[in-house]
C-alpha cells in the first residue's frame, strides 16, 4: 500500500509538471515561422549609372533582364513547398498532405506521430503499443464511447485530446516492467519494456493538443 501511495504521489507530481509546462508553452511560445530553404540556384549583379548591386557570388544566373540604363542577372530563391501548411516542408514531412502540429516519423501511415510497425527513437510502433496504425484519431470527442483499439496513442480515453486524464491513468501501472503485472504495453509509448518517467514526460510536447479524424 505504501509503495502504491508513493507511486501515485510521484506520477501526480509529474502530471503537475506536465500541466505547468504545457500551460507555460501555450502562454510563452514565440510566434512560429515556416523554414526557408533555397529552391533554386542563382545570383547576379545589377548596375546603372548611379548604383551597382552584387549578391550570391559564385552562383550561375538563371534569369536576365536589361534596358539602356541597367542590366540584371538573378537567380530564384523561395520558400520550400509545404503543401499542408503545417510548418514542415514536403522534403522533410513524412505526411505532406495532412497538417500536424507534431513531427511525423518515417513509417507513420496515419500521421499521428507514431510509426505503424517499426519503432523509432522515443516512439514505439503502434502494433507494439496496441493502437490502430491506420486511424489517427477518435471519431468524436465523447470520452470512452468507442471500442478498442484506441486510435491516437496519447489519447487513452478517446476524447481527441492528450490531457491530464490520460497522464493520471499512469498511476496504477507506473514503474512496472514486462512481463510482470501490472505492466500494460498500451502505456509503454516508447516500447522500452517498462512504463517509466520517460513515457509520462513524452506528453509535454503534445499536452492539451487535439487530434483530428
Amino acid at each position: 500500500m505504501r509503495r502504491l501511495s508513493l507511486l501515485a504521489l510521484t506520477v501526480a507530481g509529474v502530471a503537475a509538471v506536465v500541466l505547468a509546462l504545457g500551460a507555460r508553452g501555450v502562454l510563452t511560445a514565440p510566434d512560429s515561422a515556416l523554414p526557408w530553404t533555397a529552391s533554386g540556384s542563382g545570383g547576379g549583379t545589377s548596375s546603372s549609372t548611379s548604383y551597382k548591386l552584387g549578391s550570391t557570388v559564385g552562383q550561375s544566373p538563371v534569369g536576365q533582364m536589361g534596358s539602356s540604363s541597367f542590366s540584371l542577372e538573378t537567380g530564384y530563391w523561395g520558400r520550400a513547398l509545404d503543401t499542408d501548411l503545417d510548418g514542415y516542408p514536403n522534403v522533410s514531412d513524412n505526411c505532406p498532405f495532412v497538417a500536424t502540429v507534431w513531427f511525423v516519423p518515417v513509417g507513420d501511415t496515419d500521421c499521428d506521430g507514431f510509426p505503424s510497425s517499426v519503432g523509432v527513437t522515443g516512439k514505439g510502433a503502434e502494433t507494439d503499443i496496441g493502437t490502430d496504425p491506420n486511424v489517427r484519431c477518435a471519431a468524436n470527442n465523447t470520452p470512452d464511447n468507442e471500442g478498442l483499439p484506441d486510435a491516437w496513442p496519447f489519447d487513452r480515453n478517446d476524447n481527441q485530446r492528450a490531457d491530464l486524464s490520460d497522464v493520471l491513468g499512469y498511476i496504477p501501472v507506473f514503474n512496472s516492467f514486462f512481463p510482470m503485472a501490472p505492466y500494460d504495453p498500451r502505456f509503454d509509448l516508447d516500447a522500452s519494456g517498462g512504463i517509466t518517467l520517460g513515457d509520462v514526460l513524452s506528453y509535454i510536447p503534445v499536452f492539451n493538443l487535439l487530434c483530428t479524424p
